[in-house]
C-alpha cells in the first residue's frame, strides 16, 4: 500500500498544527547573559560555561518559581572583576501563549554592578502586551540545602499536592512575608538557622 502525497501532504499539516497548538499552549521565560537560573520550579538549572545569550524555559501555564542569582564579570585590562548577587525568588503567573522576560536595568559599570548586586531589583516583563507583570521577589536565600527543600516544597503546591487558604494567601503568610522585607541580613540569616533546626 502507498501513500499518495496528498495523504503525506495532510499528515505533515496535521503534525505541524498538533505541534504549533501545543506550543501555543505554553509560556516562555526568558532570561538575560547576566541572570543565572538555579532553579526553575524546585529543578536546579546552571548556565553552561559556553551558554552564553539569553536562556528560554517552556512553563505550563500557572504559578511558578524561579531562583536566579546576577552575575556579571567586568573586564578592565588585564584584570577580571566578577560582581555576583545572592539568590533571588521570583513568583510569578504565566498565561498560556505569553512571553515573560525577567529584566535588569542597565549596568554600565563595575562600581553599579557591585551595588545592584547588593540588593537586586528584578522586573518581569512581558514583551508580547509590553507591560510589566506582577511578580513577588524573594531575598537572601542563602542557605542551598534550605533553598532547594523550600523551592520543591513549594512546587508541590504548584501541582496542586498542597492546598492554599480559600481566600488566597493566609494572613500569617502577609505577615510573615512583611516582617521578612523588614529584616536586615543579620536577622534574616538568623531565622533561616531556626527554621532549618
Amino acid at each position: 500500500m502507498s501513500i499518495n502525497r496528498f495523504t503525506l501532504l495532510l499528515v505533515t499539516a496535521l503534525s505541524c498544527m498538533v505541534g504549533y497548538a501545543q506550543a501555543d499552549n505554553m509560556a516562555k521565560l526568558v532570561l538575560p547573559e547576566v541572570l543565572n537560573p538555579l532553579f526553575v520550579d524546585g529543578e536546579k538549572h546552571t548556565r553552561g560555561l559556553f551558554n552564553t545569550g539569553d536562556m528560554v524555559f517552556e512553563l505550563s501555564p500557572g504559578r511558578h518559581q524561579v531562583v536566579v542569582e546576577y552575575e556579571k564579570i567586568w573586564e578592565s585590562g588585564d584584570e577580571y572583576d566578577r560582581v555576583v548577587s545572592e539568590p533571588v525568588m521570583v513568583t510569578f503567573t504565566a498565561e498560556a501563549g505569553q512571553t515573560y522576560r525577567l529584566k535588569t536595568p542597565t549596568l554600565t559599570n563595575v562600581n553599579a554592578s557591585k551595588a545592584f548586586a547588593k540588593l537586586p531589583s528584578l522586573t518581569l516583563f512581558n514583551p508580547n502586551a509590553n507591560s510589566k507583570v506582577d511578580a513577588q521577589l524573594s531575598y537572601q536565600l542563602e542557605q542551598q540545602s534550605f533553598l532547594g527543600s523550600f523551592v520543591k516544597e513549594e512546587a508541590k503546591s504548584v501541582t496542586g499536592e498542597k492546598t492554599q487558604p480559600a481566600g488566597g494567601e493566609s494572613e500569617a503568610l502577609k505577615q510573615l512575608q512583611h516582617w521578612w522585607q523588614q529584616a536586615n541580613k543579620e536577622e534574616r540569616a538568623e531565622f533561616m538557622q531556626w527554621i532549618v533546626e
